[in-house]
């Protein structure tokens, strides 16, 4: 507990993951009701699976890249405990 409140635990990567199953879903709704609310048959399922795959891609890179800065901090403590 007292790791917590002196701020020597980040419990911020725990909750990136998280937000990266949340924001997959929310890639996930969008691109199907892109497939279905599109005039053209061929057109929606071209959008919503270019916006499935790279939307999931971006949530991804940027949930890692979150999550190296948490990395880069720990790093950094463990050294300046040494």
């Amino acid at each position: 507990m007292k790791e917590l409140l002196t701020f020597e635990t980040m419990i911020t990567p725990k909750i990136i993951t998280v937000v990266y199953y949340i924001a997959l879903l929310m890639v996930f709704a969008f691109g199907i009701s892109l497939i279905f609310n599109e005039r053209s048959v061929i057109m929606g399922i071209f959008k919503g699976v270019v916006t499935i795959a790279l939307g999931s891609l971006g949530v991804r890179v940027y949930c890692e890249l979150c999550i190296v800065f948490f990395k880069m901090n720990e790093s950094l403590a463990e050294l300046r405990k040494k």
